[in-house]
């Protein structure tokens, strides 16, 4: 299992949902899906993939000197880019989720 975490980045939350994106982009064309719309289903994997994208680019590491030590740790710095991939992502997600809900009640 640690292996698969290691392979597809499983260790933060973007790695989760990147690959749920990806799978709600790939399910459509190995199963038919009869109760929910398929392009609902695809619209919501691109949503989520352009969410992870934005975290994975923003995601950083900070060096710093103390003590004749190195410091090291991750930062999740945002620039103007992934602030927009994120607003697109979240509004994609949101949108074909809702949907998705929508046509199940």
């Amino acid at each position: 299992m640690d292996e698969v975490k290691k392979l597809f980045n499983l260790d933060q939350w973007y790695g989760v949902t990147l690959f749920i994106g990806i799978l709600c982009i790939v399910a459509p064309f190995f199963k038919d899906i009869v109760f929910v719309n398929q392009k609902h289903i695809v619209g919501l994997g691109i949503g989520l993939i352009i969410l992870s994208i934005a975290y994975i680019k923003a995601n950083r590491y900070m060096n710093r000197i103390e003590n004749g030590h190195i410091i090291q740790w991750r930062q999740t710095i945002h620039d103007t880019f992934t602030k927009i991939l994120v607003l697109i992502g979240v509004a994609l997600t949101t949108l074909f989720l809702g949907l998705i809900i929508y046509s199940l009640i």
